[in-house]
């Protein structure tokens, strides 16, 4: 039971952010022999992620990209690819942010129902368990000062829901 909570709230705050998600390269997507400074460069921003503004975030992310292309550990045309979805995403976060906080809180809602309802397709949520997870989530959504990570979600982030 537990597990699926997890699961649901997992999804949910992978569909909240994925504009974030989406863009995303890894450094070792893009610098061979990476994986260990990747490794350790995912260890330190995740410390503090929790509370950082989602655009510097992606801000930061394109700055690595532009250092990179300058060491010439990626190709130009590889750097403004990733740079342009990264302004895509930035764009994106921007229009959520200046909405009022009531369609925030609709378009979250949406988009965990949305979720919830694809794991109870998959068979991995039974329909009961979802319909008490979107009152819970709806609820906690519903309390949110619409400013930031809906930090409540976030504790969540690491757990997998079954396969």
């Amino acid at each position: 039971m537990k597990l699926k909570k997890l699961a649901a709230a997992t999804a949910f705050v992978l569909v909240l952010f994925s504009p974030i998600s989406t863009v995303t390269a890894k450094r070792s997507d893009i610098e061979p022999g990476a994986k260990d400074k990747n490794i350790q460069l995912e260890k330190r921003e995740k410390v503090n992620e929790k509370e950082r503004d989602p655009i510097k975030v992606l801000e930061n992310k394109k700055e690595r990209v532009k250092k990179l292309l300058q060491e010439g550990k990626i190709s130009k045309e590889k750097a403004d690819e990733l740079i342009k979805k990264l302004d895509s995403k930035i764009e994106e976060i921007k229009e959520f942010q200046s909405l009022p906080l009531e369609e925030k809180r609709k378009r979250i809602i949406n988009n965990f129902t949305v979720e919830l309802e694809r794991l109870v397709k998959e068979g991995k949520m039974d329909k009961q368990e979802a319909e008490r997870l979107l009152k819970e989530v709806t609820e906690k959504i519903n309390r949110w000062d619409g400013s930031g990570y809906p930090k409540h979600l976030l504790k969540q982030k690491g757990h997998k829901h079954k396969q």
